[in-house]
């Protein structure tokens, strides 16, 4: 489950453009944890304790103006929006092409 919270927010954060800065304001991380967390989510790797996780999920959501599903996370993969940036995501070559524009625009 807060494997599916990573994913999640990572490719809500990727699909919808949302600024890490915004994400870091709102969750007290810095810029730089977050574009960390987007290249390891993407690989597997969740290493954010689950307050964490579950802080960033729900301000990615909030950011990208969907609805945060805080309770039961994995349910948030039902919403078509969230479902539709997950495809996205999982595609190691656009994956990439935004991590990249992420970390040039800061």
């Amino acid at each position: 489950m807060m494997r599916d919270v990573c994913l999640t927010a990572a490719a809500v954060i990727l699909d919808h453009r949302v600024r890490p800065a915004d994400v870091a304001r709102r969750c007290g991380m810095s810029e730089r944890e977050i574009v960390k967390f987007l290249r390891d989510a993407m690989d597997g790797d969740t290493r954010l304790g689950w307050d964490d996780a579950r802080a960033l999920h729900k301000a990615a959501m909030e950011l990208a103006g969907l609805r945060a599903v805080t309770a039961r996370p994995h349910s948030a993969g039902r919403l078509p929006t969230i479902e539709r940036a997950t495809r996205k995501a999982a595609d190691p070559a656009w994956r990439e092409r935004r991590i990249r524009e992420l970390e040039t625009r800061r």
